[in-house]
């Protein structure tokens, strides 16, 4: 819980004010952590990856062998690693001149350059960013990728982009 703190706050200088709307436990929540401690907790774990479409707690390890890749175009290809109704996390792959195409959408972003180099653009401002740089973008800001150097983004969306769901097929472990 520290670290995701630790991690919340470094984003916030980042976060323009009136868009810091950060949770980090309700009080269900605190009960359902507190009944998962007192419980040999792993053994309500459902091993399979098509829990993520409840808010259930379900599966907490996703691996990513079992996570199927989409096909964007010949030179990008992604995957939804995890979500619930309020967060998504998303892999996407690019190769060399791979493009994320100047879009806009009502969720906040957040992405890492897990590695590679890309041009980001961001509302008309483009820059350069390489392998352990991050980029926020507010919702419904126009925004887009060109890949530089063969790379991978990780994505992280609040809440879920539901337009990608629809064509999860996980297979289980």
């Amino acid at each position: 819980m520290q670290l995701l703190k630790s991690i919340c706050l470094l984003w916030l200088p980042v976060i323009p004010t009136a868009q810091r709307h950060i949770t980090f436990f309700t009080k269900a929540d605190a009960a359902q952590v507190q009944e998962l401690s007192d419980t040999n907790w792993l053994s309500k774990v459902n091993h399979n990856t098509d829990f993520m479409h409840s808010n259930e707690v379900k599966n907490i390890f996703i691996e990513d062998d079992f996570v199927p890749w989409e096909e964007i175009d010949k030179r990008v290809r992604r995957k939804v690693m995890a979500y619930d109704d309020n967060l998504m996390m998303v892999k996407v792959q690019f190769d060399k001149g791979g493009i994320g195409t100047v879009h806009q959408h009502s969720n906040s972003q957040i992405s890492l350059v897990e590695s590679g180099r890309f041009e980001i653009e961001i509302n008309g401002f483009k820059k350069t960013l390489k392998s352990g740089d991050a980029f926020y973008i507010p919702p419904n800001v126009m925004h887009g990728a060109v890949c530089l150097e063969p790379g991978t983004l990780i994505d992280v969306f609040s809440p879920m982009r539901e337009e990608f769901i629809e064509k999860i097929n996980y297979k289980t472990s």
